[in-house]
């Protein structure tokens, strides 16, 4: 009976762990998404808002590494085309 519990905090803690990156995810990308609006509805790369991880950390009361581990390797889809998430953070 103690391992079936045991597995299943185990599985409780790994589901909590995969909503708590979502949620990190979708905050962050909001942030971006809001302070680079012009670009994400035109998909004019000249109106890019200079934008630093500090920026988004403030925004979303997260740490600068944590905002700069959900943007590493991670792209968004547009209408315009498909950009890594660091290029919207890009300091233009």
């Amino acid at each position: 009976m103690l391992f079936i519990k045991q597995k299943i905090d185990a599985a409780k803690w790994f589901i909590d762990a995969i909503k708590q990156r979502q949620h990190t995810l979708l905050d962050t990308m909001s942030a971006i998404m809001n302070h680079q609006e012009d670009f994400f509805l035109t998909g004019d790369e000249t109106s890019l808002r200079p934008m630093i991880l500090k920026d988004i950390a403030e925004k979303t009361h997260l740490d600068i590494s944590t905002v700069s581990r959900v943007a590493n390797s991670k792209f968004v889809q547009t209408e315009f085309g498909t950009y890594r998430l660091k290029f919207s953070l890009a300091n233009r």
